[in-house]
């Protein structure tokens, strides 16, 4: 297969091949046909296992690292705290997270909804540039996501969550609260 022919011709220097694809320069050949990014809601259930696949090193096949995924759809506030239930809290007055008795700062807070005019809105408040973990409050959803950086910045959370995407790359072709479809435009 191409994949193979590739990965033994550059299997000593594979990184800086997958790097070079990155240049602006390279020809690709030409296009057969439309390519879409398929994101349904429902894969937010699915994301760290997912993520299992993308987190390995290519030349050896081994995790890189672990990742931080927590999704909570039910949670409580007062005061103080807000409980996002299994022992993870977000401890209002010192902007950290608290899981299992350990206090990590907050990086990034986003809250995330649409408004009545089904338009998507972010408010996204950088806590401490130094934190931990990412909190994305999503209303709408009735949800908190509690995310590491690489998590947070995937091409799942930027494009469905967030709706960041490079307007060079894609095209938004379906864009609703169950499930984003962008085009990929080259």
């Amino acid at each position: 297969s191409v994949a193979n022919i590739i990965f033994e011709k550059h299997k000593d220097n594979l990184n800086s091949f997958l790097k070079s694809l990155k240049n602006k320069n390279f020809k690709l050949p030409p296009k057969t046909r439309d390519i879409y990014l398929y994101l349904p809601n429902r894969m937010m259930n699915i994301l760290p296992t997912v993520d299992l696949f993308s987190n390995l090193d290519l030349k050896t096949g081994l995790k890189k690292g672990q990742t931080f995924f927590y999704k909570s759809s039910n949670y409580k506030e007062n005061q103080k705290y807000i409980s996002l239930g299994n022992g993870v809290t977000i401890d209002k007055s010192s902007n950290s997270l608290v899981i299992g008795g350990r206090k990590i700062p907050i990086k990034n807070f986003a809250k995330v909804f649409y408004d009545r005019q089904g338009k998507l809105q972010k408010q996204v408040q950088t806590i401490n540039p130094f934190g931990g973990l990412n909190i994305i409050f999503m209303p709408n959803y009735h949800q908190f996501l509690v995310l590491d950086d690489r998590i947070y910045n995937s091409t799942y959370i930027q494009l469905f969550v967030f709706e960041n995407y490079d307007k060079d790359l894609f095209e938004p072709v379906i864009m609703t609260p169950l499930a984003k479809v962008y085009k990929l435009k080259r």
